[in-house]
């Protein structure tokens, strides 16, 4: 007779109070759940962990599914007030913030935009002589 399987009971957030990390490349839809301290919820999903593989993790349709998981879990882990931390300038990007923001289940109190922006730069070319 085997053993029963022992499944993991899913703590609900004191306060309901979370944030969402989303990293948005030209390849690929990040999204992650963490609780206000950082601390995450739960495992990271991305296009590619739903099932979509190559070109099609890059599509705003694969992004919109990965918007729709994530919800899903911040309603398991019962988190409804959530602030929402976006990075990089992907193709899902506009998709995964407007799918948040219209679902019913959270309420947005934050929207950041975390991209890095690059200064400095190179050393100019020298200047010829003459």
């Amino acid at each position: 007779m085997a053993a029963p399987i022992k499944t993991k009971k899913i703590k609900k957030v004191p306060e309901g109070r979370g944030i969402i990390h989303g990293k948005f490349s030209f390849n690929n839809t990040v999204l992650r759940l963490t609780k206000e301290n950082g601390d995450a919820l739960g495992k990271t999903i991305s296009a590619g962990s739903i099932g979509f593989k190559n070109t099609k993790k890059a599509t705003l349709y694969a992004a919109q599914k990965t918007a729709e998981e994530i919800i899903k879990m911040a309603a398991e882990y019962g988190v409804n007030n959530l602030e929402l931390q976006v990075r990089g300038i992907g193709a899902g990007r506009n998709a995964v913030i407007e799918k948040i923001l219209e679902s019913q289940l959270l309420n947005v109190e934050a929207l950041a935009d975390r991209t890095p922006i690059p200064y400095g730069g190179c050393r100019p070319r020298k200047k010829p002589r003459k």
